[in-house]
């Protein structure tokens, strides 16, 4: 994202203590504003499920906005690792690779997948989350609607309406195993993602 939150100097020395803490008010954050929306979430709320007080909160963090945004740089880097995987894929991918990828995008969507939609409610009363969101999502789906490209061997029309596809469609098996909550429904949702890319790939 564009946006970047606006973090307090510790007032000790920075170090594997400081970073822990860190980590765990974002991850606590993360929960947090799932749990109850952007609007809804209070800073009590995210200190409580990050193990930590307000006080401590407040070391780190200037405004839960800020949090906020901590929470969405660690899903654009968490991403940013698993559209490198989608990178590495061999030019003529067999279905344990693209079924390989497909499962770490649903780990990636276990963990930040309903952040995401909370991104999106927040993004309503917001411009700036808006735009910042948007300029994201468009270098996301660039870069998947290459590769795509790459892996068919020859290009289909525009790479952010194909990569916006492809994510659109990933993102509503996954949230179809999630709410089903067994293994089945999983290895299944992983089955039809790859089925359904490995389609897309042959189309040419």
């Amino acid at each position: 994202m564009a946006m970047k939150p606006r973090e307090r100097t510790p007032p000790w020395a920075a170090g594997a203590k400081t970073d822990r803490t860190r980590e765990q008010i974002i991850d606590g954050a993360r929960l947090a504003f799932q749990e109850f929306g952007y609007a809804s979430t209070r800073v009590e709320q995210i200190a409580k499920r990050a193990g930590v007080s307000r006080p401590t909160f407040y070391v780190y963090f200037a405004s839960k906005q800020d949090a906020f945004l901590a929470v969405a740089d660690r899903s654009v880097e968490r991403l940013d690792r698993v559209l490198e995987a989608l990178e590495a894929l061999p030019g003529r991918p067999d279905d344990r690779d693209l079924a390989s990828w497909v499962a770490e995008l649903f780990s990636y969507f276990d963990d930040f997948g309903v952040f995401a939609t909370v991104w999106r409610q927040a993004a309503f009363a917001d411009p700036e989350l808006q735009q910042s969101g948007w300029k994201a999502q468009r270098r996301w789906a660039t870069r998947i609607g290459r590769q795509i490209d790459r892996l068919r061997g020859r290009s289909f029309g525009d790479a952010v309406a194909q990569g916006l596809a492809v994510e659109a469609m990933l993102e509503a098996l996954w949230f179809i195993a999630y709410m089903d909550g067994s293994g089945r429904g999983r290895e299944s949702a992983v089955a039809t993602a790859t089925a359904m890319l490995r389609s897309l790939l042959a189309n040419t």
